[in-house]
């Protein structure tokens, strides 16, 4: 599946689409397809190291806002 991960920390341009394998749900849990999902003004202070968010956290895809 493709998604839009935060590679590096520092700005919008730690933004970049990757290739990652389709998530297996467990017992109880549900695989659902997403066409599109948002990346919203929340989540800067994530691409900008805030919030103890690391280097180490990273690539770091969003699982907010799904549509599709």
């Amino acid at each position: 599946m493709r998604a839009a991960a935060f590679t590096a920390l520092g700005g919008p341009s730690g933004v970049e689409v990757i290739e990652l394998s389709a998530p297996t749900p467990g017992d109880g849990q549900a695989a659902v397809d997403v066409a599109g999902a948002s990346a919203n003004r929340p989540h800067l202070p994530y691409l900008q190291g805030d919030f103890r968010f690391q280097e180490r956290h990273l690539p770091f895809v969003s699982g907010v806002d799904g549509s599709g």
